[in-house]
């Protein structure tokens, strides 16, 4: 009875936190739109169309609704007729990657505003120009049928805290802040402040073009598109592989776990790699496209662009070129074919790479310091993956001898000690189902090695696995492995179904299995939005830092006494928000490139009208800090702003 008691006690608390009530609530609203789509609007598609662009330029702007309605179009079409794309889902999604490796090639070349415009005006004109008779079938459009009131629910969250301000440490102070001075210098040149504009760059880049075309609330498309083609992509490979309800619930809890939800609502850009592989195994492995070579070439392109964003998708670099030589003939005339796979799979690294040769003598700064030496940049004896920020489960030699199937274990209990995580932040989902996908892979290794033809699903899972494992290799960092483990555990789903296909009796044990997971499922995210708490008066006001100039903070502030052309220079131990500063924020940290050892002259220093340090100054701790002391003691820089975390100095005039 005391059990009873206490269970149902932690229920009713459960049940009385604010963020439960709020996801309680956007449910409510997912069921009554659910109905009021089936019942009045997929009868009367104007009146969704209308309501569409009525609630897109209240909240974007009439002018930036046109702008996207154009690249949206534009992609789409030159997805349908230039790459001949018959399925109008990857035709949108490879059309609108198309767009932006275009815009950085000829950005590179020119200036943002050229590479933007031009790339655009192409885009219509290739579209209008070629394959005019191809037909499209225009009453697909704004069809959301397959859409159940779970897909709405994912979709309205996901939504909803992604309208907040970002607040989050890389996107905010690496990837949104780049993409943001990429538009505003017109110029896809390195930004000085910021380390992390010298890696690939193709989802900043990608960024950036929503950057453009909105400004910060158009943002917000830019990190929930990604996760409504993942739902999207994910319901067409459950349909494919006839895929059971038990399959599907599994694809639905891998959704609701609070890493899903915090990269579809913030500016980390994994969830972009993510759909991006999804994509592009889904097109080998599972659609009914009949031309391997086109196959191959989409398939290159997608992998291409993830690759063009992280190091890490090189894992699946040789799928593509495997899928095309395995069904076709080796003759002469498959080399030409081999080359241009080839090309659109590194092409994208490959632009990245020579950017960053050309600016610091390193294509892989910073890595490799050996062999490329880059002292102005950055201290050879500093390993980048040992960073304290980069916290690892496990090391090299544990992962090689099982650590990949005990990870999801030991990544689950420490996921507290993860930047931006909590406990059970990576989900217990994973944990869950690795009994059944280390069984899979036993069974799929066996049938390998004895030569028997695997079947497609099989095969996409045991490519998954040796991708997941690949990237394990080289890290095993949660937020980087995590792409890898998503598509490894979907892949398993097509069999954990014929698995109770053919065990029917162990359907119900694993049903109850999946029903016990939800409430732990749904836990885990109430803990996590617990700890970070979405402030509810911020929403749908991406843009609230940098207007409001009412709050005693760092940030209101600098942008109210500042302009664009001002050089603020943070040496805080705890780096502000920089991301929604009105000028540019130099961080002493490890994500600024350079004067790290300039900072000590005057002239250097004197460049910057604001200082920002702790409150007292003393706090300050890292190599700005003597530099800063010195030019407050000797009175070069007064006090204007005082807040008992943070002290802000501007330079003396006189």
């Amino acid at each position: 009875m005391n059990f009873l008691a206490s269970f149902f006690s932690k229920a009713e608390n459960l049940f009385q936190i604010p963020n439960t009530i709020l996801l309680g609530k956007i449910f409510l609203v997912a069921i009554f739109w659910q109905r009021f789509y089936q019942q009045v609007l997929v009868k009367h598609k104007s009146i969704l169309l209308i309501l569409f662009l009525g609630v897109a330029s209240w909240h974007f702007g009439l002018r930036s609704t046109i702008q996207a309605l154009l690249i949206a179009g534009g992609a789409f079409l030159f997805g349908v007729r230039v790459l001949k794309v018959r399925d109008y889902l990857f035709a949108g999604l490879i059309g609108f990657m198309s767009f932006v490796q275009i815009f950085a090639i000829v950005a590179l070349i020119s200036n943002v505003t050229i590479g933007y415009y031009s790339t655009l005006m192409g885009f219509w004109i290739l579209a209008l120009v070629i394959n005019r008779s191809e037909k499209i079938n225009f009453k697909n459009f704004l069809n959301f049928s397959s859409l159940n009131i779970f897909d709405w629910a994912l979709i309205f969250t996901t939504l909803i805290f992604g309208s907040l301000p970002q607040m989050h440490w890389d996107a905010i102070q690496a990837n949104l802040y780049i993409a943001k001075w990429y538009v505003l210098s017109n110029s896809l040149n390195p930004i000085l402040e910021s380390l992390t504009s010298l890696f690939p760059q193709s989802a900043m880049v990608y960024y950036a073009v929503f950057f453009k075309t909105g400004g910060l609330k158009m943002l917000q498309l830019a990190f929930f598109l990604p996760f409504l083609f993942t739902l999207l992509i994910v319901k067409k490979v459950f349909k494919q592989t006839q895929v059971d309800l038990v399959g599907q619930a599994i694809g639905y809890l891998a959704f609701m776990t609070p890493i899903m939800i915090f990269q579809a609502s913030n500016g980390y850009y994994d969830n972009l790699v993510l759909t991006l592989l999804l994509a592009a195994g889904y097109v080998l492995f599972v659609s009914d496209f009949k031309n391997v070579l086109h196959r191959s070439l989409l398939a290159a392109f997608l992998i291409g662009f993830a690759i063009g964003s992280k190091y890490f998708p090189l894992v699946m670099a040789p799928l593509p070129v495997l899928a095309y030589l395995i069904s076709t003939k080796l003759s002469f005339k498959s080399i030409l074919p081999v080359i241009v796979i080839l090309a659109l799979t590194f092409g994208p690294l490959g632009l990245w790479l020579a950017r960053t040769y050309l600016h610091t003598g390193s294509p892989v700064f910073p890595f490799f310091q050996n062999y490329f030496p880059t002292p102005k940049f950055w201290d050879a004896t500093d390993r980048l993956e040992a960073n304290f920020m980069i916290q690892t489960t496990m090391n090299l030699n544990e992962w090689v001898k099982g650590g990949f199937l005990t990870y999801p274990l030991k990544s689950y209990l420490n996921s507290s000690q993860f930047i931006e995580g909590t406990k059970g932040y990576p989900s217990f989902l994973y944990l869950a189902l690795i009994p059944f996908e280390a069984l899979f892979l036993v069974v799929t290794l066996i049938k390998l090695i004895r030569r028997k033809q695997l079947l497609r699903e099989e095969g996409w899972f045991l490519y998954a696995f040796f991708m997941y494992f690949g990237v394990g290799l080289v890290v095993r960092y949660y937020r980087y492995l995590w792409p890898f483990q998503f598509i490894w555990l979907l892949t398993s789903s097509p069999l954990l179904s014929k698995l109770i296909a053919s065990f029917s009796k162990f359907k119900i044990w694993i049903l109850l299995g999946v029903c016990l997971l939800i409430p732990i499922q749904f836990i885990n995210l109430i803990e996590y939005y617990r700890y970070y708490p979405p402030d509810k008066t911020k929403l749908f006001h991406a843009d609230y830092y940098l207007f409001n100039t009412t709050d005693k903070t760092p940030t209101a502030y600098i942008n109210s006494h500042t302009s664009p052309s001002d050089l603020i220079l943070d040496g805080s131990k705890f780096p502000v928000m920089r991301f929604h500063f009105k000028p540019k924020v130099y961080q002493c940290s490890w994500y600024w490139t350079d004067w790290a050892s300039e900072i000590k002259k005057d002239q250097v220093l004197n460049q910057f009208r604001y200082l920002i340090a702790n409150d007292p100054i003393s706090l300050s701790s890292n190599y700005c800090s003597p530099s800063i002391q010195k030019a407050v003691a000797n009175g070069n820089y007064n006090l204007v702003y005082q807040d008992g975390t943070y002290t802000i100095y501007e330079k003396n005039q006189l």
